[in-house]
């Protein structure tokens, strides 16, 4: 609600996607998902953001891309470009593994010292 809130004047439309551990006991507050009153919010199951190549980022990426155009009616008919999705998700894996822990990347917002949980054994030679 803050964050909503603190960006409002600037986008005239604003989504937000978490995240569920269900194995973990771990769920975001049911006001946020499934219901009408945040319907900006989209919760996905962490398992079904999980991968081991490269061709299962892509279905990963083609399954939240389903997800948007299904769940937020401000998507539906829009052609989202997945392949540009996925080449920017091995393009951020990559400048993860070329810095170190800790090192905050700016150009993709990538900060902190958790490592990128997949390996991407495929033609781009991205492993972590």
């Amino acid at each position: 609600e803050e964050l909503q809130e603190m960006f409002t004047d600037d986008f005239d439309q604003i989504f937000f996607v978490g995240n569920e551990r269900k194995d973990q006991n771990k769920f975001l507050p049911q006001e946020y998902c499934g219901n009408q009153t945040f319907p900006n919010v989209l919760c996905l199951e962490y398992n079904d953001l999980q991968y081991e190549d490269k061709e299962g980022l892509k279905s990963v990426v083609g399954y939240v891309s389903r997800r948007i155009q299904t769940d937020f009616p401000y998507f539906a008919g829009v052609s989202l470009k997945e392949g540009e999705a996925v080449q920017r998700l091995l393009d951020m894996a990559e400048a993860y593994k070329e810095g170190s822990k800790g090192l905050k990347i700016s150009r993709y917002g990538l900060g902190g010292g958790n490592a990128i949980n997949h390996t991407l054994n495929d033609e781009s030679g991205v492993t972590n």
